[in-house]
């Protein structure tokens, strides 16, 4: 098991950081975001030998993004959190633009990183993107 749990810190743990940022900003709480990271990682762990991922951040914030999913349908819980600021206006839109947002524009994902993560077309990707930013502006109030 040393080996194995050498290899998966050194894969996984620098990106320990962005699984807690995609989280937070997905699910809008710190406890569940550390809850869903914490998670994250206890199946990327069991996954591990057949992942076959070459991108092990994407591989990584893909099981992040389900799991936090799955905790939003569970929950079915938004937020009506109000008040000035980028977090209180990233927090009201839809899910979809959230994650996508920060994925792009804050992890830095590639069209082609998000498509495969989201399971979407790169198509989707842009269009997505850009009707995440236009309602993110809406929101912000300009």
């Amino acid at each position: 098991m040393g080996e194995k749990h050498s290899q998966f810190e050194a894969l996984l743990l620098p990106h320990l950081d962005s699984a807690y940022n995609v989280a937070y900003w997905v699910i809008q709480n710190d406890a569940d975001a550390q809850a869903i990271v914490q998670e994250g990682f206890a199946q990327a762990w069991q996954e591990f030998e057949r992942s076959g991922e070459p991108d092990t951040r994407v591989w990584l914030l893909s099981i992040i993004l389900r799991i936090a999913h799955t905790r939003i349908r569970r929950q079915r819980k938004h937020s009506k959190e109000s008040g000035p600021g980028l977090g209180s206006a990233l927090s009201r839109l839809p899910v979809e633009f959230r994650e996508i947002l920060v994925l792009h524009d804050a992890e830095g994902w590639t069209y082609r990183q998000l498509a495969t993560a989201l399971e979407i077309s790169p198509d989707t990707v842009a269009s997505r993107l850009s009707m995440a930013r236009r309602s993110l502006r809406d929101e912000l109030g300009g």
